[in-house]
This record gives structure tokens, C-alpha cells and sequence, in this order.
């Protein structure tokens, strides 16, 4: 998440060539990796019946997001006239997640063996 994080954050710094194909690789790559990772989680701490569920239901989630976010930091680069409000913004929100993914607990180890058992 950190790496997505500082992909999005990388226009901030530079607005050359070099630094946006960098920001590109770096989010679109690390990105995949974000995914991943949730649906690894899913399985993690729901029971095996409801893992297509659980799966489906955070894609679509990731989805909503991956459709509205580039709508609202459009509508508000061009509110202010300026580009990077809605990259500050956007990469703001990443700090918010990656700080709270940081600190998000491992599932209890009884409690995943319990689900996946029923």
C-alpha cells in the first residue's frame, strides 16, 4: 500500500516525463499487488462457504472506487485550476489507508480456525 502511496504521490514532486512513467509503474505494479493482498484477507477471515462472497463483494467495493475516484479528483483539479489539489488530495487518502493497513491486527488464529472448521 505504501508503494501505491508513493506512486500517486510522485507528480507532486515533478511533473517531467521520467517521474510520470515512474508513478505510473510504480502504482499500476504495486496496485496488483494491493489487490491481491485483499483478497488473501478474505480468505484469511471468512469460512471457505462465503469466500466468493466475500471476494466478490470487496471487488466490486475496490471497483466503485476505481470508477468514482478519478471522477472526483477531475472535478476538483478543475475547480481549482490546478492539477495537482486533486493528486495532494488523492494521495492524502492513500496516507489514510496505508497508515490504517499498518496498523490493521492479524486475524486471531482460534477464531480463523473456528470459521473454517463450520
Amino acid at each position: 500500500m505504501a508503494a501505491v502511496t508513493v506512486g500517486a504521490a510522485l507528480p507532486l514532486v515533478d511533473l517531467s516525463l521520467a517521474m510520470m512513467l515512474l508513478s505510473a509503474a510504480l502504482f499500476g505494479c504495486a496496485f496488483l499487488a494491493v489487490v491481491a493482498a485483499v483478497s488473501a484477507v478474505a480468505r484469511q477471515i471468512a469460512p471457505p462457504n462465503v469466500w466468493t462472497a466475500a471476494i466478490g463483494g470487496l471487488t466490486i467495493a475496490v471497483s466503485i472506487g476505481q470508477s468514482i475516484g478519478p471522477v472526483l479528483v477531475g472535478v476538483l483539479s478543475d475547480g481549482s485550476g490546478w492539477l495537482k489539489t486533486g493528486l495532494a488530495i488523492s494521495a492524502c487518502i492513500l496516507v489514510f489507508g496505508t497508515i490504517c493497513a499498518a496498523f490493521q491486527r492479524e486475524p486471531d488464529e482460534s477464531r480463523s480456525r473456528r470459521l473454517h472448521t463450520e
